[in-house]
């Protein structure tokens, strides 16, 4: 007869409290949820992205003022949505159930996918033996593009461009506001720009606390991170994080640069010389320099530091 940790009253209370302390021991231990045929491969982005909400969600849980708002760059499948978009919402409500969140992608399909797959983690029986009784989903406003726990917080899904009139949230979250295939289109560009500026901004139930958090691969010079931290708006002001698959001046803030291997790599075992190499040839110089390397202008694309 096989064993689980519920056979161990004190590691299945040790696990619980590692996860409800820390988001990054919930994302390692919850992982087999959301990617159970994944096996789990963990590098030092992770922890840092981890601890990184972790504190904005423990700042507003306390009612402590904001800084600033916060942009994150980082290379694709690097994991980043199964952190911010679907499992840091379900953190969040084990430790303040009446938090809200509106997230966004570029596609209401993509959106409504991190949306179910949150409450996918929430309903699981690994959840709910742990904290099926912190909170509930209630059963009349459950729909996949928004639902609601039985403390009032609220996770609402929408894509960059969708009409959210009305709703407000604590974490305004937007995952890939614009599609790699779309880069080049100025109009869906600019349209993912002007609907942050005059929609999305807006939506914080509380300015002075609430965060706006966008983390998206780089596409092009005038996405919407080059809006934001590229020099061409000064009144906003963000926590720029950048995280490009080889060690470049380009990294935020600098002291994550002693993370990356000799080689000048950021995850080895993800992202090897030889499978940077193919991205490059594949996605070209522009490419590279946007989608991997985090800086997507012309200058860099031609003049890049290659360690390859």
């Amino acid at each position: 007869m096989s064993t689980t940790i519920k056979d161990d009253p004190i590691k299945f209370a040790i696990e619980v409290k590692l996860s409800e302390m820390s988001f990054y021991d919930f994302f390692k231990l919850s992982w087999h949820i959301v990617e159970p045929s994944v096996p789990l491969s963990t590098n030092w982005h992770h922890k840092y992205l981890c601890n990184t909400l972790q504190e904005e969600a423990e700042r507003i849980i306390e009612g402590r003022p904001k800084t600033k708002d916060i942009v994150i760059n980082v290379p694709f499948r690097s994991t980043k949505s199964l952190i911010t978009t679907v499992l840091f919402p379900v953190w969040c409500w084990i430790k303040d159930p009446k938090l809200r969140f509106i997230t966004a992608s570029y596609s209401a399909e993509l959106s409504i996918e991190h949306a179910t797959k949150s409450r996918d983690v929430i309903q699981s029986d690994w959840f709910q033996e742990r904290w099926g009784e912190v909170f509930n989903i209630k059963k009349d406003q459950n729909l996949k593009a928004r639902y609601e726990n039985n403390f009032m917080g609220m996770r609402r899904a929408t894509s960059v461009g969708g009409t959210i009139t009305g709703q407000g949230a604590d974490f305004l979250i937007i995952d890939d506001p614009v599609s790699p295939k779309n880069a080049a289109s100025e109009v869906e560009r600019e349209n993912a720009n002007e609907w942050y500026r005059t929609t999305f901004y807006s939506r914080l139930n509380n300015p002075l606390t609430g965060v706006r958090i966008i983390i998206m691969q780089r596409i092009h010079e005038n996405d919407l991170s080059g809006y934001l931290v590229g020099g061409l708006n000064t009144r906003m002001k963000y926590r720029h994080i950048c995280i490009p698959a080889e060690i470049s001046p380009d990294v935020k803030p600098k002291s994550l640069e002693s993370y990356y291997t000799k080689e000048g790599l950021f995850w080895e075992t993800r992202f090897s010389k030889e499978i940077l190499q193919d991205y490059k040839e594949a996605l070209g110089s522009y490419g590279y320099a946007g989608q991997l390397m985090e800086t997507p202008n012309l200058l860099n694309s031609v003049k890049q530091r290659s360690i390859l």
